[in-house]
């Protein structure tokens, strides 16, 4: 995901956790900044909490563990779980970043959310595997695979 957080309108997002469970089950997040000549006084600073439960308390119930300035060519990785509830905080000029999810292939195939969502014709597989390769490792077993390629073939 490319993401520009609008520095004019003082963007920000607000506290979540990057595994939802809801239909994709994301395991690691890594960040990649792309802002040159970030200064503490741009704002934009992804925040990290302490370890909570969903739902999420608020805010100032979290604790910050520490504030991570969103410098150019700085990359993040993180845990997508309730160890790392995280936001962006308020930014003042335009804040750009590259978010990439490690994603855990079975447990999504084996969800009909993630399904769907892993087999969708707009995602691809990180080469060198095909898109067929993909499914097969993700698959629980034969009956599984048949399936996923049956949603891979309908989306495309």
């Amino acid at each position: 995901m490319l993401a520009c957080y609008p520095g004019a309108s003082r963007a920000r997002y607000h506290p979540h956790i990057d595994n939802d469970r809801s239909y994709i089950h994301r395991v690691l997040t890594a960040i990649l900044y792309l802002n040159e000549d970030w200064q503490a006084q741009d704002g934009g600073q992804l925040r990290i909490f302490n370890e909570a439960s969903l739902p999420l308390p608020q805010p100032n119930e979290l604790g910050a563990k520490f504030d991570v300035e969103p410098l150019g060519n700085r990359l993040l990785l993180f845990w997508a779980t309730e160890e790392v509830p995280h936001e962006v905080l308020a930014t003042c000029r335009d804040r750009y970043a590259c978010t990439v999810w490690l994603v855990d292939g079975q447990l999504s195939a084996a969800d009909p959310n993630g399904a769907l969502r892993i087999c969708s014709a707009s995602l691809q597989p990180v080469a060198p595997l095909s898109r067929d390769e993909a499914l097969f490792r993700a698959a629980a077993d034969p009956e599984h695979l048949a399936k996923l390629r049956d949603l891979a073939n309908a989306a495309c």
